[in-house]
């Protein structure tokens, strides 16, 4: 399955050629994906499931890269944040697995 067809079938309608899906502000924190030609999309998955889970822990970003799904959170943590992190993974285990 290609990163636009996991993108389709979990996050309908939310796929983006290259890193049009990362907002501007946090696009300069994507310039280490080097060779853009690898790029395969992105979603912002925040924005798109804001209204479905508004009070859940949400991710941030996919990013496809050599067809490989990457999940990037953009915002800067702390110790005291790990455990907001580990319900994030869970979470997004969840979300995809259904």
């Amino acid at each position: 399955m290609t990163f636009k067809e996991a993108v389709d079938n979990d996050f309908p309608g939310e796929y983006k050629p290259g890193i049009q899906a990362v907002k501007g502000s946090d696009r300069d924190k994507f310039d280490f994906l080097k060779s853009t030609k690898k790029i395969s999309g992105s979603v912002d998955i925040d924005s798109a499931l804001k209204k479905q889970c508004p009070e859940d822990n949400r991710w941030d970003y996919s990013v496809g890269y050599n067809d490989v799904a990457y999940f990037f959170e953009v915002h800067p943590m702390t110790e005291k944040e790990i455990a907001t992190i580990v319900k994030k993974s869970q979470w997004l285990k969840k979300i995809l697995s259904d």
